[in-house]
């Protein structure tokens, strides 16, 4: 069968069944992501993971990042305490954070803290609602943790990773 055969045959099921074209449409558009939106991450800098320039580490791993944020690891060096603090879902940096550093989405992120917090595992994560606000949070919070990205990292913050860590 020809591809032109093949591409009517396809048009003329799809004119029968209307609601299959917003379903298929993406598929024949070449790519998902407006071109807009790739060019916007293009220029994003990178995510960075940052502390109070008192902390006692002064770097971490992807692998260590992951631990300390799922609160799997909770202390550090001289038993001091980890204290991950989280921007919301909705951020941008929240959602590459939990894509690149923690290899889940925000959804399964979200269900991970939901079973922990349900089954008494773990108390719910600290979430504040900017940059500013986490930026003020991890200086006035000894062992705090947090990640921004790498434009809005001010003095007094000490970077302890930084990569596209992809998975």
């Amino acid at each position: 069968m020809k591809s032109a055969d093949y591409s009517s045959k396809l048009i003329g099921i799809l004119r029968q069944m209307p609601f299959c074209l917003v379903i298929f449409l993406p598929l024949f558009s070449g790519t998902m992501i407006p071109e807009r939106a790739i060019g916007a991450e293009a220029s994003r800098s990178a995510l960075v993971i940052v502390a109070a320039s008192d902390f006692k580490m002064s770097k971490l791993t992807r692998e260590e990042a992951e631990a300390i944020f799922l609160q799997k690891r909770v202390a550090g060096p001289g038993q001091q305490a980890f204290v991950p603090v989280f921007l919301p879902d909705s951020s941008a940096d929240a959602v590459e954070f939990a894509d690149k550093v923690l290899g889940k989405s925000v959804k399964q992120l979200r269900a991970y803290w939901n079973l922990k917090v349900l089954t008494g595992r773990l108390k719910p994560p600290i979430v504040v609602e900017s940059t500013e606000e986490l930026i003020t949070y991890l200086s006035r919070n000894h062992g705090s943790l947090g990640y921004l990205n790498e434009s809005s990292v001010k003095d007094g913050l000490k970077v302890l990773y930084k990569g596209d860590a992809r998975r």
